[in-house]
């Protein structure tokens, strides 16, 4: 069962995505001990940790960026209540202790960490604490993520630049601009369905609309950081007196999507070149061809789920892209099948004639991951992880 445990890092084979047989092998060596493999493979799962140009009156040290992008499960919708809920039982009272203030009133703010994110169309901005996930009672994956990086970057400051929005699919709504439209027999049939109300010419234009606003708000807020940063004084300092950086460097991405991709034989066969070309495309849009990706594997139903109904074609597509020859050492996936809360699943069973023990555990349906903070955290805490190993591996080439 998943609780308070630590997880083991193990690597995937490359016959992973070769076939129902090998996918089923690689649950078997997840439960080995396989060192150094992550590097060649570029697929890792979490391990849960225990206990330029300056002026003098500003920071020396560049603001670290990172970017954190996708559909609903990286808006995130895990309940502050529920994390309120774990803080008396005693298996999960020290997970959430450490982010509340000495006198327990409240949630503490990461100053260090500052986040700007456009989370359903809302945008929201503020140091890095909860309710920056679906609404302001709700996490998501920046919550852990920001934390572990912030005691990685240590004095620095760090931005994290969030654009999700639920729902959407990467071979049409984050469709990138190199990404190949699909077949007119496709097209004519989505639009004849979903897209009907529109002229064959307006449902085109759909594609790629949430590609550019990812895009729109990642260029707009690194154009603004400084005054997003909350500059008082024309010392340039914030609100709470901290230097603000005269420069900024963007350190890694990370994408966490995939569930919306699911429903149509043209997307599923598709995703991997899809978000090899969005990889690509970002890329090239920042300016950064070794920009460490992060992606997120889909792994809604946990490995029970993945052993008893095979492989999922966009988890396999997933982890076929960082293993891409043009990707190695810079793209990592991180399996969030490992991560699933088995806790919240036994809950969830019983939610509706046991409402009190579901309120200890999960906020919502399994396609959100149960809503479950504990799953949250440790996938934020992998994707942070994951970036970290791809940071150290570039320093070191």
């Amino acid at each position: 069962m998943v609780s308070e445990r630590k997880g083991r890092v193990v690597q995937f084979s490359l016959a992973i995505v070769a076939s129902i047989i090998s996918i089923h092998l690689f649950f078997l060596i997840q439960n080995a001990s396989i060192e150094g493999l992550d590097k060649k493979n570029n697929v890792v799962i979490f391990e849960e940790e225990g206990e330029g140009e300056t002026h003098p009156s500003f920071s020396t040290t560049a603001l670290k960026v990172y970017i954190l992008c996708g559909q609903s499960n990286m808006v995130g919708h895990a309940k502050v209540s529920v994390m309120e809920n774990q803080l008396d039982m005693s298996h999960t009272r020290k997970r959430w202790a450490q982010f509340r203030m000495g006198n327990n009133s409240g949630w503490t703010n990461n100053d260090n960490v500052y986040v700007h994110a456009v989370v359903d169309g809302k945008v929201v901005s503020g140091p890095l604490s909860v309710g920056f996930g679906g609404s302001s009672n709700e996490i998501g994956p920046e919550f852990a993520f920001g934390h572990k990086i912030a005691k990685y970057h240590k004095n620095d400051r760090v931005l994290l630049v969030k654009a999700a929005w639920g729902g959407k699919s990467l071979y049409r709504d984050f469709k990138s601009p190199s990404a190949a439209f699909p077949t007119e027999d496709f097209m004519e049939e989505e639009h004849q369905g979903h897209y009907k109300g529109l002229s064959m010419e307006d449902y085109k234009k759909t594609f790629g609309v949430y590609y550019q606003n990812m895009m729109n708000h990642i260029t707009t807020t690194l154009m603004n950081y400084s005054s997003i940063l909350q500059p008082v004084s024309s010392q340039g300092t914030d609100a709470k007196g901290k230097l603000i950086p005269t420069r900024y460097e963007v350190m890694g991405f990370v994408w966490f999507q995939g569930w919306n991709d699911q429903f149509s034989d043209y997307a599923r066969n598709n995703y991997r070149e899809n978000l090899i070309n969005f990889i690509r495309d970002v890329r090239s849009d920042l300016k950064q061809p070794n920009l460490p990706f992060v992606i997120g594997a889909l792994g809604v139903g946990g490995l029970k789920k993945m052993r008893e109904h095979g492989p999922n074609k966009i988890t396999e597509a997933q982890i076929a892209v960082s293993q891409h020859e043009d990707f190695l050492n810079t793209v990592r996936t991180v399996s969030t099948a490992e991560l699933w809360d088995e806790e919240a699943e036994e809950a969830f069973a019983t939610w509706r004639t046991n409402p009190k023990k579901w309120a200890k555990f999960g906020s919502d349906r399994p396609y959100h991951y149960l809503g479950s903070p504990f799953f949250f955290y440790n996938a934020g805490s992998a994707f942070a992880e994951a970036i970290i190993e791809l940071l150290e591996s570039q320093s070191h080439t």
